[in-house]
């Protein structure tokens, strides 16, 4: 899961539908892209960045929980 896109979207009252409507997909796929499943692509994560999150760094919110696992065992 992206953590970090799922924690914004919670912040932001965000809703599946909401990104599945800027990316275009069907929300299966969205979920899909939001677990991690499959992944964005960097257009796609663009425009949801640029459309709901354009204060926050898009590395921060696409960071996928192996670079923060990674990042944790660092510290």
């Amino acid at each position: 899961m992206l953590r970090n896109l799922y924690a914004e979207m919670i912040r932001r009252d965000v809703s599946i539908r909401d990104i599945e409507e800027i990316i275009g997909k069907s929300r299966r796929t969205a979920r899909d892209k939001i677990k991690g499943v499959t992944p964005f692509t960097f257009p796609e994560a663009q425009k949801i960045r640029k459309s709901l999150f354009p204060d926050i760094p898009i590395d921060y919110l696409f960071a996928d929980d192996q670079e923060n696992d990674h990042k944790d065992m660092k510290q």
